[in-house]
């Protein structure tokens, strides 16, 4: 061989040896992005399951290289404060309540009306709609926070109370019942006395008797086991209530265009998955208001249409007509998700 190629072989050589010893450590330092997930409700809620697959998911279609790093239980923040929490970069991704201060987003109480869409799949295909809304992105955008996706999981919102059995609509008269946004108001109009009580502190209130039973869906009931001090379901359709999923905005439009993508995939994703799961949970839940002896009341059919008479439509009117006083498209809100309810509806059956 002669010496200048050799020479040209040996520097060819150290030349990769050198760029190896530089890239490996450049890729060994390589970290996956993490983002922490704060929510007020515990680990073992409902809501906290279908929030960590909907980051398994995230985490396996990225290749590990997008995490979450769950809080629960109100650690980085109550229920009432998740949008400060986002905008001021407590954490990035979470459900909001927008009916626990519903001057923050009050176009997002929409789904706090006393108004019911029973299937989980057409519920969530509802409200998705409801967020493509210029006037509902502009509002969650005043947080710095993004639509991900609704929660549907563990049936719309009935009447669970402790001692009192509620099997017609007179026997709502008198009673205090812990309820939010619009729903407060229905019951209110039928005689009720609505109670406002963070989430965490309902159990402990119950079992005081401090107040006579809530407006609660499934998921609730046994994420907190509210079925232990609460004897009795009413099945009166109270509305259909739950979170909304956020993510800060400003964080996402960070990320790589490809994980962008996967976040907005599986979030779409979450109402085939919640629908699917539905029958599962719902039967887990049964097994466990009959193995704590709850006593189910069907509501009559004339009782809730009097209610809806009495008690919700005029109730969702004087939603509009608040909203509109604001100068926020409130008619046009509501005639969507109407709308969009009617029209899944029929996809479905």
């Amino acid at each position: 061989m002669k010496r200048g190629h050799f020479a040209s072989v040996v520097g060819c050589c150290l030349l990769v040896g050198l760029m190896a010893l530089i890239v490996i450590p450049a890729m060994a330092e390589a970290k996956p992005i993490v983002l922490k997930f704060g929510t007020w409700m515990p680990e073992r809620h409902e809501t906290s399951k279908q929030s960590r697959w909907w980051a398994e998911q995230i985490t396996m279609r990225t290749d590990g290289n997008l995490k979450f790093q769950f809080f629960y239980g109100g650690v980085l923040g109550k229920g009432k404060d998740q949008l400060d929490g986002l905008k001021y970069g407590i954490f990035d991704v979470g459900p909001i309540l927008p009916a626990y201060d519903p001057a923050k987003s009050p176009l997002w109480t929409i789904p706090y009306i006393p108004w019911a869409i029973p299937d989980p799949w057409v519920r969530m295909m509802s409200v998705n709609e409801v967020s493509r809304l210029p006037e509902m992105k502009k509002e969650l955008e005043m947080w710095d926070t993004m639509f991900l996706f609704p929660y549907a999981l563990g049936d719309i919102y009935h009447l669970w109370t402790t001692k009192k059995p509620v099997a017609g609509i007179n026997d709502l008269k008198g009673l205090k019942i812990r309820s939010l946004g619009e729903m407060a108001k229905s019951l209110n109009a039928i005689g009720s006395s609505p109670v406002s009580v963070p989430m965490p502190e309902v159990y402990d209130a119950l079992s005081k008797g401090i107040f006579d039973g809530g407006c609660f869906a499934t998921a609730p009931v046994m994420g907190y086991k509210l079925y232990e001090v609460c004897k009795f379901k009413s099945t009166i359709r109270l509305g259909m209530g739950g979170p909304i999923w956020v993510m800060k905005k400003s964080v996402f439009e960070k990320l790589p265009d490809q994980m962008k993508k996967v976040i907005q995939d599986v979030s779409l994703e979450m109402a085939k998955h919640m629908a699917e799961k539905e029958v599962e949970f719902l039967k887990k839940a049964d097994d466990a208001f009959k193995s704590a002896h709850v006593k189910i009341l069907n509501f009559p059919a004339e009782d809730q249409r009097e209610y809806e008479k009495i008690a919700v439509m005029p109730v969702i009117e004087d939603w509009i007509k608040d909203k509109e006083k604001k100068g926020l498209e409130g008619r046009k809100v509501w005639e969507t998700l109407k709308d969009a309810a009617l029209r899944y509806e029929k996809i479905k059956n």
